[in-house]
């Protein structure tokens, strides 16, 4: 016969924590960053604790008389009455454990909140309607809220000075060096001042310009660097995107690798690059089709959590399952906003790949420009870096300019935007500085 176990619960460290409440309404402030009513078991505390926050930010005086008032004589019965909040003063007084108490409750809540989440779970998984992929999202989306503490992102005047100064004096120290993450593209680290965490950075371009070549040569720079990297490949089949890196790597025709003819020498050299890239082991490659943002989100707070990532690739919003059919322009909206949320929150950077729409190929200069950012202007509010991709080639086979990639930083939230150029080898699958 199964044991059935009393829930994780201190009622008694509730009681001591309200009493010091009562007597030191100071560490109220303390206490509201840490707890929030529903983490109390007991119903009566709850509601106690519930009144004395609301009270306090009236700038009324927590007490036996104004917390009774506020609760009123109908929800006063529920709870004991006045004899049971009067109970409370001298519970804990003294003991200067009010942030312990606290962080007990908090833990007492998080088990609690852990045994429904699974339980749920299992209740759900029961049901045969239920897709498993959505059931794994969301109680991982519930497990992370669960067991995340919230950070405190409010500073002082002294401590963002302290902070801005101690970070200047480190960047001196170390010769002035690019404060983010270097690319392996020196010309576009120098103009960017490399991927900052917390950023959203746009690459737009139209179909065959280079968005997922340019990405892979992004993401295996990265990598170099020793950077963790999830790329979240909605259009290629894993073998595809395998292909093309080694092609990048080994400077090997990519359609003989395709094709796997190669003679000795190409064997040994492809052989060579791929246990490099296997010894690195630095990119995640997610190549699941129809990907919603709350798939993203889990799959990237999972391999935070295991992996430390510091980069996130997606490939591209288009191929995005987007749930609004009536309105995409509202749907990219919230992605792109989810997005920025999702890079401070995991401390990252996020590079998304975005098509333009098709106005650029009414215009005689076919470069773009922000305007043709498709479906939703939210994707140049959003984004801190925008980066535009262009071959004139593709449009005048005559071009002066063949094997030319122009990235044309657009917009930066923190800097100035211009040309960049490259040279583009697409049978290599490679990008690459033009000079040195």
């Amino acid at each position: 016969m199964n044991e059935i176990k009393a829930l994780p619960a201190d009622v008694e460290i509730e009681c001591n924590l309200l009493g010091e409440l009562f007597a030191n309404n100071n560490s109220i402030n303390e206490v509201i960053e840490i707890l929030e009513p529903n983490d109390f078991y007991s119903s009566a505390n709850e509601i106690i604790f519930r009144t004395i926050v609301k009270l306090y930010m009236e700038d009324i005086k927590p007490d036996v008389i104004t917390v009774v008032n506020e609760i009123g004589t109908s929800r006063l019965s529920q709870i004991g009455g006045i004899t049971y909040v009067s109970k409370l003063i001298g519970s804990g007084i003294g003991s200067s454990n009010t942030k312990k108490y606290a962080e007990i409750i908090k833990e007492k809540s998080n088990r609690r909140k852990l045994i429904e989440a699974a339980k749920e779970l299992v209740e759900k998984a029961y049901k045969e309607e239920n897709n498993i992929e959505d059931l794994v999202n969301d109680t991982q989306d519930k497990l992370l809220k669960t067991t995340q503490m919230n950070k405190n992102v409010v500073y002082t005047d002294q401590d963002l000075m302290a902070y801005t100064l101690e970070t200047m004096e480190q960047r001196y120290k170390s010769g002035g060096e690019i404060p983010g993450m270097r690319t392996g593209f020196r010309t576009l680290d120098n103009a960017i001042n490399g991927l900052k965490r917390g950023n959203l950075n746009v690459i737009a371009a139209r179909p065959s310009m280079g968005k997922t070549l340019f990405a892979l040569n992004l993401a295996d720079g990265l990598a170099e660097q020793g950077y963790k990297v999830v790329l979240f490949e909605m259009e290629m089949t894993p073998e595809d995107l395998g292909m093309r890196r080694l092609a990048s790597k080994a400077l090997i025709d990519s359609v003989k690798i395709n094709r796997g003819q190669l003679n000795n020498e190409e064997w040994n050299n492809v052989a060579h690059k791929a246990s490099a890239i296997a010894g690195k082991n630095n990119i995640f490659t997610d190549c699941s089709v129809n990907l919603s943002i709350a798939d993203i989100k889990a799959r990237s707070k999972r391999l935070k959590q295991k992996h430390n990532l510091d980069v996130i690739i997606i490939d591209h919003l288009t191929l995005m399952k987007m749930s609004r059919k009536d309105r995409r322009d509202l749907e990219v909206a919230d992605t792109t906003m989810h997005l920025k949320f999702l890079a401070k929150e995991l401390d990252v950077t996020i590079i998304l790949l975005s098509q333009l729409n098709r106005g650029v190929e009414q215009r005689t200069d076919k470069r773009p420009m922000l305007s043709d950012l498709r479906e939703s202007g939210a994707i140049e509010q959003d984004g801190d870096v925008i980066m535009f991709l262009y071959r004139d080639e593709y449009y005048d086979p005559n071009s002066e300019e063949k094997g030319i990639l122009e990235v044309n930083i657009a917009k930066q939230r923190n800097g100035g935007t211009g040309i960049l150029k490259f040279y583009y080898k697409k049978e290599f699958q490679k990008v690459g500085e033009l000079y040195g």
